[in-house]
């Protein structure tokens, strides 16, 4: 996971980890209103929004470090639950995949 710097009071500069999250919806205002919100409240989140699975794949494959899915299961024709099984079977990606209806 990437680092981040942050300035603490008496503590001086410590380490965050920078949690990634693929969020797989294929409702653009949803998935792109709720990614900014989550990612500007909590400096520690990254996300990396797609609209299916192909481009999910994609940003897997670009960024293996990531460490938690938001899948929703109605992706207008594809099968996200069966999506969930492809996932699993992902050599060294541990993935907490959590689900969307």
């Amino acid at each position: 996971m990437l680092n981040q710097f942050q300035a603490g009071s008496s503590e001086g500069i410590k380490m965050q980890k920078i949690i990634k999250v693929l969020f797989i919806d294929d409702h653009a205002g949803l998935r792109d209103s709720l990614s900014y919100l989550l990612e500007h409240k909590n400096n520690a989140l990254k996300f990396y929004p797609a609209g299916d699975l192909k481009r999910s794949r994609m940003l897997l494959k670009s960024n293996p470090d990531i460490s938690i899915a938001i899948i929703d299961l109605n992706l207008n024709g594809e099968d996200g639950l069966t999506y969930i099984e492809e996932l699993r079977k992902i050599p060294n990606q541990n993935l907490q995949v959590e689900v969307s209806v």
